[in-house]
């Protein structure tokens, strides 16, 4: 008697076992995937270049949707087309994914013009492919040093740094030919504040020797001005060349002066 009974519980059991197993395997293999399309993957479409207006029809038909997450500008492409997408296309993703857009804008921004003058041909294009900046030609200019950006212009102006200027513009670059004028005469600095000497010599690209200061003055707080020079004004000199100042706090002593003119007197005879 308790050997049946036994026996028909282990049969119930049994039986409640394989029912439990089945609407747990017809619920996660049969159910569950109809609902999610499980299995059911749709192929993102390349949207890039793409204009606005076309993404809603066009994702719409494969039971996509979009968002804008970002607004750039950029010339290689037309204004209000679509610049980069996630997730790119040929991926698989399922009904109703959210393909995220980056928009190329449609007024073009203006940007200031970085520093170009006085720098190497080959930095300046570097710096103008990273804001988006072409180069519409190369012209040469007299100067010695070779491929130094003299000057630019855009539309036949020249331009200045920090000008603004609408980005994917074409400028034009003037830069030395490395042939120019490599002799000059030495400008006559006397009389003038060292400070100002010193834009003069380095705007020539002359160099200065340490500076003969009188003995005995105190600089401190004092403007310096130059009382002689070495070589004389109106020598023939280099670029490069080495230049000697002479330097006191004040340039009304006739001593001084004297000496400037009798230099200036040796020179001309």
């Amino acid at each position: 008697m308790i050997s049946d009974s036994l026996k028909g519980l282990l049969i119930h059991f049994s039986v409640m076992l394989v029912l439990g197993l089945g609407t747990t395997l017809i619920f996660f293999y049969v159910y569950l995937p109809s609902e999610t399309n499980h299995g059911e993957t749709i192929t993102v479409p390349n949207l890039v270049e793409r204009h606005y207006n076309e993404l809603e029809e066009m994702l719409l038909q494969r039971n996509l949707r979009f968002e804008v997450s970002d607004s750039v500008y950029s010339s290689t492409y037309p204004p209000l087309t679509i610049v980069r997408q996630y997730p790119k296309a040929g991926n698989k993703v399922k009904e109703g994914r959210k393909i995220f857009i980056t928009l190329n804008r449609a007024n073009i921004p203006k940007i200031p013009l970085p520093q170009l003058k006085d720098k190497s041909l080959t930095h300046v294009k570097a710096v103008l492919n990273n804001m988006d900046l072409q180069i519409k030609a190369i012209e040469r200019k007299s100067s010695p040093f070779f491929n130094l950006v003299l000057e630019a212009t855009y539309n036949g102006k020249p331009v200045e740094e920090g000008t603004p200027i609408p980005v994917g513009s074409s400028l034009v670059l003037y830069v030395g030919d490395g042939y120019g004028k490599k002799s000059f005469e030495m400008p006559d600095l006397f009389g003038i504040e060292y400070d100002e000497a010193l834009v003069v010599t380095n705007a020539l690209d002359i160099n200065l020797e340490p500076l003969n200061i009188k003995p005995g003055i105190d600089t401190a707080g004092q403007v310096l001005y130059v009382v002689r020079q070495e070589p004389l004004p109106a020598t023939s000199i280099n670029i490069g060349e080495w230049v000697k100042l002479w330097l006191d706090i004040k340039i009304d002593s006739s001593f001084y002066r004297q000496i400037h003119a009798d230099t200036l007197t040796e020179n001309v005879n």
